[in-house]
């Protein structure tokens, strides 16, 4: 049989706790032997509220790849507060996780139609304190 294997140190949600509670594995001993990985059920993956087995794999499965490459599919939860407005957006998420994880960030390339007619002469803008406005793009 294959299974789901996770090392100490992996962060997995708590298959006993209520909810998801994230915890960082750490090695303690099982049946008087000590142990430093486990074997994961959905729920301690974030994939189910299952919590009463083992994942089991196929039989073909690739005997030590990350599962993320045996599935396909990563899962990324982020939780912010509110006030982060720059989060608001998937290019501040992405901002954001750059900044965090050192990544490079890789920014859409904007697709941009314009329809209708000119804005032209149907706007204007007027600075009142051109002193207080230092980046006057028009002049």
């Amino acid at each position: 049989m294959k299974a789901v294997y996770a090392k100490e140190g992996a962060r997995l949600y708590d298959g006993h706790a209520e909810g998801k509670v994230i915890t960082t594995l750490k090695g303690r001993p099982v049946r008087g032997v000590m142990s430093d990985a486990m074997l994961c059920s959905e729920k301690e993956l974030g994939i189910s509220e299952e919590h009463d087995g083992i994942i089991f794999l196929e039989d073909d499965a690739p005997i030590g790849t990350p599962l993320r490459d045996y599935l396909g599919d990563v899962v990324l939860e982020i939780d912010f507060t509110p006030n982060y407005a720059r989060c608001l957006s998937i290019v501040g998420l992405a901002r954001e996780i750059a900044a965090l994880t050192g990544a490079a960030l890789r920014l859409p390339e904007p697709q941009v139609v314009a329809e209708g007619s000119a804005i032209a002469g149907r706007a204007q803008v007027t600075i009142a304190e051109p002193e207080y406005c230092p980046r006057l793009p028009w002049g």
